[in-house]
Protein backbone atom coordinates (compact mmCIF):
# COMPACT_ATOMS: atom_id res chain seq x y z
CA UNK A 1 0.00 0.00 0.00
CA UNK A 2 2.82 2.42 0.88
CA UNK A 3 4.58 1.56 -2.40
CA UNK A 4 1.41 2.34 -4.34
CA UNK A 5 1.08 5.64 -2.46
CA UNK A 6 4.69 6.48 -3.35
CA UNK A 7 3.95 5.89 -7.03
CA UNK A 8 0.79 8.01 -6.96
CA UNK A 9 2.17 10.87 -4.87
CA UNK A 10 5.66 10.93 -6.24
CA UNK A 11 8.81 10.02 -4.41
CA UNK A 12 9.51 13.46 -2.87
CA UNK A 13 5.92 14.00 -1.65
CA UNK A 14 5.84 10.48 -0.24
CA UNK A 15 9.03 10.91 1.83
CA UNK A 16 7.89 14.36 3.00
CA UNK A 17 4.61 12.85 4.15
CA UNK A 18 6.40 9.97 5.92
CA UNK A 19 8.76 12.39 7.68
CA UNK A 20 5.76 14.46 8.87
CA UNK A 21 4.02 11.28 10.05
CA UNK A 22 7.15 10.14 11.92
CA UNK A 23 7.56 13.52 13.58
CA UNK A 24 3.91 13.41 14.66
CA UNK A 25 4.41 9.99 16.24
CA UNK A 26 7.56 11.16 18.02
CA UNK A 27 5.70 14.25 19.29
CA UNK A 28 2.86 12.12 20.63
CA UNK A 29 5.33 9.80 22.34
CA UNK A 30 7.15 12.71 23.98
CA UNK A 31 3.87 14.31 25.02
CA UNK A 32 2.90 11.03 26.68
CA UNK A 33 6.19 10.95 28.55
CA UNK A 34 5.84 14.56 29.65
CA UNK A 35 2.29 14.02 30.87
CA UNK A 36 3.62 11.38 33.28
CA UNK A 37 6.15 13.78 34.76
CA UNK A 38 5.23 15.92 37.75
CA UNK A 39 4.55 19.55 36.95
CA UNK A 40 5.89 22.34 39.16
CA UNK A 41 3.90 22.42 42.38
CA UNK A 42 2.36 19.00 41.85
CA UNK A 43 3.07 15.80 43.67
CA UNK A 44 4.88 12.92 42.05
CA UNK A 45 2.58 9.99 41.14
CA UNK A 46 3.82 7.83 44.04
CA UNK A 47 3.17 10.62 46.57
CA UNK A 48 -0.21 11.78 45.31
CA UNK A 49 -2.16 13.84 47.85
CA UNK A 50 -5.20 12.47 49.65
CA UNK A 51 -7.18 15.67 49.10
CA UNK A 52 -7.68 18.11 46.25
CA UNK A 53 -4.63 20.33 45.84
CA UNK A 54 -4.68 23.67 44.05
CA UNK A 55 -1.48 25.16 42.65
CA UNK A 56 -0.33 28.39 41.05
CA UNK A 57 0.37 31.94 42.14
CA UNK A 58 -1.40 32.95 45.34
CA UNK A 59 -1.74 36.51 44.03
CA UNK A 60 -4.51 35.68 41.55
CA UNK A 61 -8.18 35.10 42.36
CA UNK A 62 -8.03 31.68 40.69
CA UNK A 63 -5.64 28.72 40.63
CA UNK A 64 -3.47 27.63 37.74
CA UNK A 65 -4.77 24.10 38.21
CA UNK A 66 -5.93 21.43 40.58
CA UNK A 67 -4.82 17.90 41.35
CA UNK A 68 -7.68 15.52 42.07
CA UNK A 69 -6.57 12.30 43.77
CA UNK A 70 -7.82 8.91 42.67
CA UNK A 71 -11.05 7.78 44.25
CA UNK A 72 -12.73 11.20 44.24
CA UNK A 73 -15.91 11.68 42.21
CA UNK A 74 -16.17 14.48 39.65
CA UNK A 75 -19.44 16.35 39.25
CA UNK A 76 -19.56 18.16 35.91
CA UNK A 77 -22.28 20.69 35.23
CA UNK A 78 -23.68 21.51 31.83
CA UNK A 79 -23.62 25.10 30.64
CA UNK A 80 -25.61 27.04 33.22
CA UNK A 81 -27.28 30.37 32.57
CA UNK A 82 -29.17 32.88 34.67
CA UNK A 83 -32.85 32.43 35.50
CA UNK A 84 -35.50 34.52 33.78
CA UNK A 85 -36.15 37.65 35.88
CA UNK A 86 -39.07 39.23 34.01
CA UNK A 87 -41.04 37.20 31.46
CA UNK A 88 -43.06 40.29 30.52
CA UNK A 89 -39.94 42.23 29.49
CA UNK A 90 -39.24 42.54 25.78
CA UNK A 91 -36.78 40.04 24.30
CA UNK A 92 -33.37 41.65 24.00
CA UNK A 93 -33.92 43.96 26.98
CA UNK A 94 -31.69 43.61 30.02
CA UNK A 95 -34.84 43.46 32.15
CA UNK A 96 -35.46 39.86 31.02
CA UNK A 97 -32.32 38.31 32.49
CA UNK A 98 -30.32 41.25 33.80
CA UNK A 99 -26.91 42.64 32.94
CA UNK A 100 -23.74 40.52 32.95
CA UNK A 101 -23.23 40.89 36.70
CA UNK A 102 -26.84 39.92 37.52
CA UNK A 103 -26.69 36.96 35.14
CA UNK A 104 -23.35 35.78 36.57
CA UNK A 105 -24.74 35.87 40.12
CA UNK A 106 -27.87 34.02 38.98
CA UNK A 107 -25.86 31.34 37.16
CA UNK A 108 -23.52 30.85 40.15
CA UNK A 109 -26.53 30.47 42.47
CA UNK A 110 -27.99 27.88 40.10
CA UNK A 111 -24.73 25.93 40.07
CA UNK A 112 -24.61 26.09 43.88
CA UNK A 113 -28.19 24.81 44.14
CA UNK A 114 -27.41 22.00 41.69
CA UNK A 115 -24.34 20.98 43.69
CA UNK A 116 -26.22 21.13 47.00
CA UNK A 117 -28.67 18.53 45.66
CA UNK A 118 -25.66 16.18 45.65
CA UNK A 119 -24.24 17.18 49.03
CA UNK A 120 -21.68 19.58 47.54
CA UNK A 121 -21.21 23.35 47.44
CA UNK A 122 -19.21 25.95 45.57
CA UNK A 123 -16.36 25.19 48.00
CA UNK A 124 -16.01 21.86 46.16
CA UNK A 125 -15.56 23.45 42.72
CA UNK A 126 -12.13 22.81 41.20
CA UNK A 127 -12.72 24.30 37.75
CA UNK A 128 -14.93 27.00 36.27
CA UNK A 129 -15.32 27.93 32.63
CA UNK A 130 -17.10 31.19 31.76
CA UNK A 131 -18.34 32.15 28.31
CA UNK A 132 -19.22 35.83 28.02
CA UNK A 133 -21.18 37.27 25.12
CA UNK A 134 -21.37 40.94 24.19
CA UNK A 135 -23.70 43.22 26.14
CA UNK A 136 -25.38 46.40 24.86
CA UNK A 137 -21.93 48.01 24.40
CA UNK A 138 -21.02 45.29 21.88
CA UNK A 139 -18.31 43.74 24.05
CA UNK A 140 -18.30 41.22 26.92
CA UNK A 141 -18.33 42.83 30.38
CA UNK A 142 -15.43 40.95 31.97
CA UNK A 143 -15.31 43.25 35.02
CA UNK A 144 -18.92 42.39 35.89
CA UNK A 145 -18.05 38.69 35.75
CA UNK A 146 -14.94 39.18 37.90
CA UNK A 147 -17.01 41.09 40.47
CA UNK A 148 -19.65 38.34 40.67
CA UNK A 149 -16.96 35.65 40.86
CA UNK A 150 -15.34 37.46 43.81
CA UNK A 151 -18.59 37.30 45.74
CA UNK A 152 -18.63 33.49 45.52
CA UNK A 153 -14.94 32.48 45.43
CA UNK A 154 -11.61 33.55 46.92
CA UNK A 155 -13.20 35.32 49.88
CA UNK A 156 -13.69 34.79 53.62
CA UNK A 157 -16.87 32.77 53.14
CA UNK A 158 -15.41 30.53 50.43
CA UNK A 159 -11.61 30.69 50.08
CA UNK A 160 -11.65 28.16 47.21
CA UNK A 161 -9.79 29.41 44.13
CA UNK A 162 -10.82 27.04 41.33
CA UNK A 163 -8.87 26.81 38.09
CA UNK A 164 -10.78 29.18 35.81
CA UNK A 165 -11.05 30.03 32.13
CA UNK A 166 -12.89 33.11 30.91
CA UNK A 167 -13.68 33.37 27.23
CA UNK A 168 -15.28 36.18 25.26
CA UNK A 169 -17.53 34.75 22.55
CA UNK A 170 -19.44 36.37 19.70
CA UNK A 171 -22.80 35.24 21.13
CA UNK A 172 -24.52 32.53 23.15
CA UNK A 173 -27.47 30.42 21.98
CA UNK A 174 -30.05 32.87 23.37
CA UNK A 175 -29.25 36.49 22.45
CA UNK A 176 -30.58 37.61 25.87
CA UNK A 177 -27.87 35.55 27.60
CA UNK A 178 -24.63 37.34 28.39
CA UNK A 179 -22.84 34.59 30.34
CA UNK A 180 -22.85 30.81 30.54
CA UNK A 181 -20.89 28.88 33.16
CA UNK A 182 -19.61 25.33 33.44
CA UNK A 183 -18.26 23.90 36.68
CA UNK A 184 -16.42 20.81 37.81
CA UNK A 185 -16.75 19.92 41.48
CA UNK A 186 -15.09 17.12 43.42
CA UNK A 187 -16.77 14.92 45.97
CA UNK A 188 -14.17 13.72 48.43
CA UNK A 189 -13.82 9.99 48.89
CA UNK A 190 -15.25 8.66 52.10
Amino acid sequence: MLARLALVCGRRAFFCMMRTFSLSLISLFLLGLLSRCATPGSAAPDTAPDSVTFYGAQTTPFSAGAIVPAGHTLHITAGTVAPLLDSAAAPGSSARYGDTYTQAVGALRRIDANLQQHGLSLADVVQLRAFLGPDSTGAPDFQAWFKAYGEFFNNETNPTRPARSTLGVSHLVNPDMLIELEAVAVQKKE
